[in-house]
């Protein structure tokens, strides 16, 4: 047996406390980044997003290379819309992990977010050429094509995908809108019916559909694609008041009658379903029911010309002729424009014509635009420069010049300057000068 001294006995105690204490601190330090690493992992899919922010933040203060910490941080401030900081956390957790296929597809929606779909685009290539099975990289490669307005190139994968699975509700409705907005109309109305009779539950699928028939003016199909909404969802008040203009649009005023009233049953109080409910009932010769829709239709707009001349036809069924008289002269004084509003639009069109370098159609319509209205003399600039630099008619071209000049006070006022050009008013008289000087050294100036 070994005996101690109370002193040595002290220090072998003392020694068991400090390594105790070591012990405790390192296990501390060790299990600390697992907590945090487990407790981002736990808030993550309890979409507590926020939480996710602040432990992450915490995690990379221990460590700046935890990518553990990058990910969760940029998800959940992708989640957040918060793009700007998502992308900054989500190249991070790239750098450590470049062959991270979650990592790449959290960076094209951050880019996305941002309207940054070159780089989307570049991202999602990335993905496909690391893995070619990968479907919605594809997928979002399509979106951000057609954000780009790339539409061919976004057609032809989602064309791809509908040949590997032709029953997809999702490629055939993508492929759909996507030739809509290149303005393919009948490839768009046949994969989009293609998407409908797969699942008829896509509400604003049906309407865009149902709109698009209806403008080639085949009312039926429209009729027809709206009932198969219908028939999934009979209280659906949008298909309702859908349904109700198709049978407008197809002189069954009774039916268009039932279907309105159907829609304001279930709380529609739209101008729409009032104005073709009043119009349903006019045409089926119940002018007294039409009369008071009409009426709230055009105190909604008193500037429009089409729902005054209705509101006067009503008065005029019921008899009423002096109130419908006092309409019908409304509706021509409202289908008059102003002179200041032919004077501008003549002015756009001009322009339009101008750069489409139509020079005498330019002229025709700027020279209109200032007979409309005398006042916006900033149009004589135009013409001046027209017979200037591309008519080649100095003598006329110094007459507008002159003109302008005298109409905007040249040099005391400051003068009217024509939609994008700087100090008109200075550029008009440098070119009088000079064009009084070629036509005086020309012997023209005189004649």
């Amino acid at each position: 047996m070994w005996f101690f001294s109370s002193k040595t006995a002290e220090k072998i105690t003392m020694k068991k406390i400090i390594l105790y204490i070591l012990l405790l601190s390192s296990t501390s330090l060790f299990s600390q980044p697992s907590n945090l690493k487990d407790s981002i992992s736990i808030q993550l899919i309890n979409r507590q997003y926020n939480e996710v922010i602040l432990l992450s933040r915490q995690a990379l203060g221990m460590d700046s290379t935890f990518t553990w910490a990058w990910f969760p941080k940029g998800q959940a401030h992708l989640a957040l819309l918060q793009y700007k900081e998502a992308l900054e956390a989500i190249q991070k957790a790239k750098m450590y992990e470049p062959e991270n296929l979650s990592v790449l597809y959290a960076l094209g929606k951050a880019y996305s977010g941002l309207g940054d779909n070159k780089k989307a685009i570049l991202t999602y290539m990335s993905i496909i050429n690391k893995d070619s099975s990968q479907l919605y990289a594809r997928i979002e490669l399509a979106k951000s094509y057609t954000k780009t307005k790339k539409y061919l190139n976004a057609i032809e994968i989602y064309r791809t995908l509908v040949a590997l699975d032709p029953g997809k509700f999702v490629y055939n409705k993508e492929l759909g809108l996507v030739y809509l907005k290149a303005d393919s109309v009948k490839q768009a109305a046949w994969y989009m019916h293609n998407a409908v009779n797969l699942n008829n539950r896509d509400q604003n699928l049906i309407a865009q559909l149902a709109t698009l028939y209806n403008k080639q003016g085949d009312y039926k199909l429209a009729l027809d694609v709206v009932k198969l909404g219908l028939h999934h969802d009979s209280y659906a008040v949008p298909l309702i008041i859908l349904e109700a203009y198709c049978y407008y649009l197809l002189q069954q005023y009774n039916l268009a009658i039932r279907q309105f009233k159907e829609a304001r049953s279930l709380g529609d109080s739209s101008l729409f379903t009032t104005k073709y409910l009043g119009l349903s009932y006019l045409s089926s010769g119940q002018s007294e029911n039409a009369l008071p829709l009409l009426e709230e239709v055009f105190r909604a707009d008193t500037t429009h010309a089409n729902n005054c001349y209705h509101l006067s036809i009503a008065y005029y069924e019921t008899s009423d002729f002096k109130t419908a008289n006092k309409y019908f002269l409304l509706t021509l004084e409202l289908l008059k424009p102003s002179p200041q509003f032919l004077a501008s639009n003549y002015r756009y069109i001009g322009g339009c014509q101008y750069n489409m370098k139509k020079w005498n159609e330019a002229l025709s319509n700027y020279i209109l635009s200032y007979q409309f209205d005398p006042e916006e003399y900033a149009v004589l600039f135009n013409i001046a420069s027209l017979y200037d630099y591309k008519l080649n008619d100095k003598k006329k071209a110094l007459k507008y010049y002159q003109n302008y000049l005298t109409a905007c006070g040249y040099p005391e006022g400051d003068g009217k300057n024509p939609p994008g050009i700087i100090y008109a008013p200075e550029l008009a008289h440098s070119r009088v000068v000079k064009i009084r000087e070629d036509l005086h050294f020309e012997g023209e100036l005189e004649k």
